[in-house]
């Protein structure tokens, strides 16, 4: 795929197909990590989880979640939509995801409560390593909740 020039367009994004695929996996991340986190502990409480089995079986949930199901739906689908495509679309889309306020709020938020999700998981399970991606994975689909909840009116889409 050819790049856009800086002839072509106001500001040179040099790797513009790389920040769309970053973008899809981040946002397939965060989706994996709100379905699971919305779904998975309910599922998990009438199977019979209680207390810490609950926990550990959400973390795992959220981990796989966030970490394999989400990303990998959201490539496949970043992989279809931009085969083919010309540079100039996808320059446009890369531009738009910069420059998009809601989308920079959701990606620090979920940035933020991943890494203090994981902090906490490290210091309540054991073995820690495994706490920490419970922890961050929680976090994660939490931060994407916070932002929905908090955002301004200017953050949130005109429908």
């Amino acid at each position: 795929m050819a790049k856009a020039t800086s002839e072509d367009v106001d500001e040179p994004i040099p790797h513009a197909t790389a920040e769309v695929y970053w973008h899809c996996l981040k946002k397939g991340a965060q989706l994996g990590s709100v379905v699971t986190l919305l779904t998975a502990p309910v599922v998990i409480y009438f199977r019979g989880g209680r207390g810490k089995d609950l926990v550990l079986r959400t973390g795992r949930a959220c981990a796989i979640g966030t970490v394999v199901v989400g990303p990998l739906f959201a490539e496949g689908m970043a992989l279809m939509r931009l085969k083919g495509a010309e540079p100039i679309a996808v320059y446009d889309r890369a531009y738009r995801i910069r420059h998009n306020k809601g989308q920079v709020r959701t990606d620090l938020f979920s940035g933020a409560t991943a890494a203090a999700s994981g902090l906490v998981g490290m210091g309540l399970l054991r073995p820690r390593l495994q706490g920490a991606v419970f922890g961050a994975a929680f976090g994660v689909g939490l931060g994407v909740l916070l932002h929905v909840l908090t955002a301004p009116k200017e953050y949130k889409p005109d429908n």
